[in-house]
């Protein structure tokens, strides 16, 4: 997997593209009886975690083999909605889809909530999402995603949204989704940040932290992580392909100078391997 991740040049974020071979491979996944189908993603993403904070999965608007693999890897879904007849029907099919995978499959996911995009405030929406909200039986976020045609472009000059046109409703109110329902700041940044832009939409002031080059020989692992070689070995090859470490560790400053880990155990034996 690390051979196909991609930097940006947003300080931070890498993605692994996608394309039209994705249909080709979801084939060759179904056909193949050898290994189990719908953990090969959980798999993959497991050798690379350790170097970020968050996968994001964007997943088409469908049920297929991708779909199931992604829902197997996460934690919890959110599904983006739009308000009309059609969508509602997919919306059923993929709840479903989600109670399944986390009996049968990965008992650790919940639905996070729906997102509402395209919103229009015309009375039909409204009538739509009172609709949602009383007969699914699935947490709604309060955000609305307002309809924007800026988001076309920016699709064309692949560009966020919130780089192409920030004062678009729709910069808007991802930015508001971010920041008051998934809580980014509290963990010292946010979205804005990580896209290196100034601007005024940026949620409550982050909490205070510092960033500090510290020599590899003060750093002190703690004696309560241990990890298997294999895993060890395996982040080791991801940093070595990614030419980096994405992800400070987390320390705290003992008495003699040094300073003890709290995250990042593996990373640090990863690194000291390529020493």
């Amino acid at each position: 997997l690390a051979e196909v991740i991609q930097h940006t040049k947003y300080d931070r974020i890498d993605v692994i593209p996608a394309n039209m071979t994705l249909l080709t491979a979801n084939m060759q996944v179904m056909m193949d009886s050898s290994r189990p189908q719908q953990t090969r993603l959980r798999t993959a993403l497991r050798k690379v975690a350790d170097l970020y904070d968050y996968c994001l999965i964007d997943n088409a608007p469908d049920i297929n083999i991708s779909t199931v693999n992604a829902l197997v890897a996460s934690d919890e879904a959110v599904i983006p909605v739009k308000i009309d007849s059609y969508a509602f029907d997919g919306l059923i099919e993929l709840k479903n889809q989600i109670e399944i995978t986390r009996e049968e499959l990965n008992p650790g996911l919940r639905l996070a909530g729906c997102l509402i995009t395209c919103f229009q405030r015309q009375a039909g929406e409204q009538t739509g999402e009172d609709w949602l909200r009383e007969n699914l039986d699935c947490p709604v976020y309060k955000t609305h995603i307002r309809y924007s045609g800026k988001v076309v472009g920016s699709s064309f000059e692949c560009k966020p949204i919130i780089e192409y046109s920030k004062t678009s409703a729709a910069a808007r109110d991802y930015l508001d989704f971010v920041s008051r329902e998934k809580r980014l700041s509290d963990m010292g940044f946010s979205i804005t940040d990580m896209l290196n832009k100034d601007t005024s939409m940026a949620a409550a002031p982050v909490k205070e932290h510092t960033i500090e080059r510290i020599s590899y020989s003060k750093l002190v692992p703690s004696e309560d992580n241990f990890y298997s070689m294999q895993e060890i070995e395996e982040l080791k090859t991801a940093i070595e392909l990614a030419g980096r470490v994405l992800n400070n560790l987390v320390v705290t400053p003992l008495e003699d100078g040094k300073y003890k880990i709290l995250s990042g155990h593996r990373r640090h034996r990863a690194v000291g391997m390529l020493l």
